[in-house]
């Protein structure tokens, strides 16, 4: 049914048989893969199911429960993969391992949705960086914090730059701690004629009434 057909030719008897003989696995294991890998690709043929099986078995995910949870964690990081992608403007090919990696981390490690995402990449843009790396930074951040909410988000944002800004201050060195206070300009000429009366007294006063 799920391939549209009367009847499977010989080899795709091979197939599933050779799947149940030497990898063990149940037909209620392959009929369930097969409905997953029918309503996730275009068209579905026992070749892609030999492909996915083995690549399952191979990665120990034999039984039927544990076959129901690679598909329901398969489903939600469809669903998180598509979310994501809409917001970041990701349209049209195949997303890099990088790119599920960090959707990953930030909805199903992090719990964060759409809206969180979104602010986090308007903030990325106020720095001309739009990276992913970037993003992930500032989520990590605010998954740091506990921040559950975009209000959460913008609070911890703003407190932390308004701490960094009063970190940033100029502190006065020791040099300009040390250095003594100025009085004000003074005229050198003046100040040399006082030293010199300290210095000579009266007789440098009556020399020079003497000469006048």
């Amino acid at each position: 049914r799920l391939m549209k057909k009367d009847s499977l030719a010989t080899d795709e008897i091979k197939i599933v048989t050779g799947l149940t003989a030497q990898y063990s696995l149940s037909p209620e294991y392959l009929l369930l893969l097969s409905a997953h890998l029918a309503d996730t690709k275009r068209r579905f043929s026992l070749i892609k199911l030999r492909d996915k099986a083995i690549k399952l078995a191979e990665a120990e995910v034999n039984t039927v429960e544990e076959l129901e949870r690679y598909i329901e964690t398969q489903s939600a990081e469809n669903d998180i993969h598509r979310e994501f992608r809409r917001v970041l403007g990701l349209y049209g090919g195949a997303l890099s391992p990088t790119q599920k990696k960090f959707f990953n981390r930030w909805g199903l490690e992090f719990g964060f949705g759409t809206a969180i995402v979104a602010e986090a990449y308007d903030r990325a843009a106020l720095y001309a960086d739009r990276s992913m790396k970037y993003m992930d930074k500032i989520l990590t951040s605010w998954h740091e914090a506990g921040c559950k909410t975009v209000a959460e988000c913008i609070a911890h944002s703003e407190t932390t730059k308004a701490t960094l800004q009063d970190n940033g201050k100029k502190k006065p060195s020791r040099k300009e701690k040390s250095e003594p206070t100025r009085y004000g300009d003074f005229d050198i000429n003046d100040a040399f004629e006082r030293a010199l009366l300290r210095s000579y007294g009266e007789s440098c006063e009556n020399n020079g009434k003497g000469e006048n």
